[in-house]
C-alpha cells in the first residue's frame, strides 16, 4: 500500500543523510526533449562520446568509476555528425583466450574510428547480443549463450523488396591446407540489403589458378603450393570475391603438458595445430600419428594413453611431417611444474572493479624461484564493491594430483589469493591459496603455498558437486572486499605445480599421512575392474563399501583394523549394469569420504 524509494552509491548517501520519517517528498521527472516528442525510449549510461571527442561521463551520471574502467562485454549506440547514420556496436568479453572485453574509454576510441559524433553506452555485460536477420552475430558471454532480456534496440527496414543488387561470398576469407577442399556459398541482397534468393544456375565461379580450382557449384580444392589469391563469383553484372590463403602446418602443441600418471592410469591426449599463419587448424585426434617414446605405456589411434611401466618418456603427435611432444612421467615423481612463468602466454586478465589499464602480468627476470623468470602481477583495485582480478587460463592437469603449489613473492597488502578449476564432469571447484584474512600478508619475500585438493570446495553454481579427475585449471585470482584496502601493488608468481602421491598396497616407508584421504578410482569410467586408493593418518577400524544410486550397499572391499599409511584395493564390477556407483570410506564407524565412479559396459 505504498512505494519504495531506493538509492545506490551517492543516491544511498543522500537518502540516509537527508530523508527522515515524516518528511514530504516531491518527485520531479524532467526529460529534454519533452515526453510528448518521444515514441520509444531505451535507457543507457553513461554518455561516452560528446561533440566528436571521448567523454566518459561516469561521475556526472553517478555511476562507479570501475564500471567505466574495467573490461566487460559492451553494447553502445552512436550517430555521425549530421545525424544521418546510426551505428550499433557490440564488443564480446569475459571469454579468456577469445576476448576479455573493453573499458568504456577503449570503446569510445573504437567508435571514434567510425566517425561517431555522439554516443551512449547501453546495458552491456552478459546482455551484450547483436542479432542480424534473426541470427546471433556475436559471442555472448553467458555460459548458455544468448541471455533473455526485457528490451532491445531494433532497426527494422520498411524498404520494399527489389531485384538482386549485391552478392556476398561466404566465407569472405579462408585458410586451407594443401589439397583440401571448401564449399563456398553466397548470399544475395537487393539495393536496400533485403535478402534476395539467387538462382544458382546464374552463378559463375572462378579462382586464381595459382591457389587451386573451383567447380561450377562453388567447391574449391586447394593446390599443392603455398600462395594466396581470390575466389570469384559472378551473376550477370554483379560480382564478389573471397581471399584464400593456401597454407601448411606450422606447429603442433600436445596437451595436457606435462603428463604424470601411476601405472594403470589412462590419459586422453589432445593436440592443438596451427598453420603457418598462426590460425587454429581443426583436426580430429585420429588424424594424428600418435607414438610413445620410452617403455612407459601405449597409446591408441585416437590419443588415449595407458601407463604400463614406471619411467620417463614422451608422447608424440605428428601430422604432415610436423610433430609436437610432451614429457610423460609414470610413477617416478612427486610433483610436476604446470607453468614456470618463462612466458605469460597461458594467461589472460579480466576483472571486476579493477583498473585493467593499470594492471598487467609481465615476465620479470629480476626475481624468480627457478630461472629465468617469474610472472610480475601489477594491479590497481578500485572502490565500489568487491574487486576481483582474474588470471584466466586453460591448463589440463593429468592423473590424480593430491595438491597444487604456487610460489608467491608478497607485497604485504593482505589481499585474498584463490584458484578455480573444473573437474572431469565440467563442474567448478575453488581453493584458497590464502585465507581471506590475513591474505598475502608477507612482504618482499617468497612463500610457497601448497593446498591439498581435498580442501577444494564446489563452486556455488554446482554446490553438490563431487570431484572427479582429471581436472583443468582455469583461474588464479585476487579478491578484496574491504574498501579501506583498495590500493595498487605488485606480487610475483612462480612455479605453479601439481603434487602427486604414489600409492601402493603396502604402507610407505617413513610416510604417515596427516589427513584421511579417499582417492578417485582409476581408470574411471571403467570395465571390468578399477583401483581405489585411500590414506589413513592413524590406526583404527576401516571399512570401504560400494553403493548404487538408490543407496543400497553392494559390496564391502575393506573391513579391518589398519595402521596409518596409504593403501589400494581393486573392485571388479561383475554383473552390475552400466551406471554411476558410490564408494565410501569409514573410520571407526564414522564416514570420512565418499566418491562416485562410472561403469560403462
Amino acid at each position: 500500500n505504498g512505494f519504495i524509494l531506493s538509492g545506490n552509491g551517492t543516491a544511498a548517501t543522500a537518502l540516509n543523510s537527508g530523508v527522515f520519517v515524516g518528511d514530504t517528498l516531491a518527485m520531479v521527472l524532467n526529460l529534454n526533449p519533452g515526453p510528448e516528442k518521444l515514441t520509444q525510449l531505451v535507457g543507457g549510461t553513461p554518455r561516452i562520446i560528446r561533440n566528436g571527442a571521448v567523454s566518459v561521463e561516469w561521475s556526472r551520471e553517478s555511476i562507479s568509476q570501475s564500471f567505466a574502467t574495467d573490461r566487460h562485454p559492451r553494447t553502445a549506440v552512436g550517430i555521425n555528425a549530421d545525424s544521418t547514420k546510426v551505428f550499433l556496436f557490440t564488443v564480446d568479453g569475459r571469454q579468456g583466450g577469445y576476448s576479455v572485453g573493453v573499458s568504456l574509454y577503449e570503446l569510445a576510441d573504437i567508435m571514434l574510428g567510425y566517425g561517431i559524433e555522439e554516443a551512449v553506452n547501453l546495458d552491456g555485460g552478459g546482455s551484450t547480443t547483436m542479432v542480424l536477420r534473426n541470427e546471433v552475430a556475436n559471442s555472448p558471454s553467458d555460459g548458455g549463450g544468448e541471455r533473455s532480456v526485457s528490451n532491445s534496440l531494433l532497426i527494422v527496414s520498411s524498404a520494399p523488396l527489389g531485384p538482386l543488387a549485391y552478392i556476398s561470398v561466404i566465407p569472405d576469407e579462408a585458410y586451407l591446407m594443401h589439397s583440401t577442399s571448401l564449399q563456398f556459398g553466397t548470399e544475395g541482397f537487393d539495393q536496400y540489403y533485403n535478402p534476395v534468393d539467387i538462382e544458382q544456375g546464374t552463378l559463375v565461379w572462378s579462382a586464381d589458378p595459382e591457389i587451386g580450382i573451383i567447380d561450377v557449384a562453388g567447391l574449391f580444392t586447394a593446390g599443392s603450393e603455398s600462395d594466396s589469391g581470390y575466389v570469384y563469383v559472378v551473376s550477370g553484372e554483379i560480382k564478389d570475391s573471397a581471399r584464400v590463403y593456401i597454407t601448411t602446418i606450422g606447429s603442433i602443441k600436445v596437451m595436457p603438458n606435462p603428463v604424470v600418471l601411476e601405472v594403470g592410469q589412462q590419459q586422453s591426449m589432445t593436440a592443438e595445430t596451427r598453420d603457418s599463419y598462426g590460425n587454429l587448424v581443426e583436426l580430429a585426434p585420429a588424424k594424428y600419428t600418435w607414438t610413445v617414446e620410452g617403455d612407459i605405456g601405449t597409446i591408441a589411434a585416437r590419443g588415449m594413453f595407458t601407463a604400463t611401466n614406471t619411467g620417463i618418456g614422451k608422447i608424440i603427435a605428428a601430422y604432415d611431417s610436423v610433430s609436437g611432444s610432451v614429457d610423460v612421467k609414470v610413477g617416478v615423481v612427486s610433483e610436476s611444474v604446470l607453468d614456470d612463468f618463462s612466458t605469460v602466454n597461458n594467461w589472460t586478465m579480466t576483472g571486476l572493479r579493477i583498473d585493467l589499464d593499470a594492471s598487467n602480468l609481465d615476465v620479470d627476470n629480476s626475481k624468480y624461484v627457478s630461472q629465468p623468470s617469474s610472472g610480475k602481477l601489477s594491479y590497481t583495485l578500485t572502490t565500489g564493491g568487491t574487486s576481483v582480478l582474474y588470471l584466466d587460463c586453460n591448463l589440463p592437469i593429468s592423473g590424480t594430483p593430491v595438491a597444487v603449489g604456487l610460489h608467491v613473492f608478497g607485497d604485504g597488502k593482505a589481499h585474498w589469493l584463490r584458484g578455480e578449476f573444473t573437474d572431469a564432469d565440467g563442474e567448478k571447484f575453488l581453493i584458497n591459496f590464502t585465507e581471506e584474512n590475513p591474505g598475502i600478508d608477507w612482504l618482499d619475500s617468497w612463500k610457497y603455498l601448497e593446498i591439498p585438493l581435498e580442501e577444494a570446495i564446489p563452486h556455488w553454481s554446482n554446490g553438490g558437486a563431487i570431484l572427479n579427475f582429471p581436472i583443468t585449471w582455469t583461474k588464479i585470482y585476487m579478491a578484496e572486499g574491504n574498501e579501506d584496502k583498495k590500493d595498487t601493488g605488485v606480487i610475483y608468481l612462480d612455479d605453479f605445480k601439481a603434487i602427486y602421491l604414489t600409492t601402493s598396497t603396502e604402507i610407505k616407508s617413513g610416510y604417515y599421512p596427516n589427513k584421511f584421504k579417499l582417492d578417485q578410482n582409476y581408470p574411471n569410467p571403467f570395465n571390468p575392474e578399477t583401483t581405489i586408493g585411500y590414506s589413513l593418518p592413524e590406526r583404527g577400524k576401516v571399512t570401504l563399501e560400494i553403493y548404487d544410486l538408490a543407496g543400497q550397499k553392494l559390496d564391502t572391499l575393506v573391513d579391518d583394523n589398519q595402521a596409518p599409511g596409504s593403501y589400494e584395493v581393486n573392485w571388479r564390477v561383475g554383473d552390475y549394469a552400466s551406471s554411476i556407483y558410490f564408494y565410501r570410506l569409514s573410520f571407526e564407524n564414522r564416514v570420512v569420504a565418499t566418491r562416485k565412479m562410472v561403469v560403462v559396459k
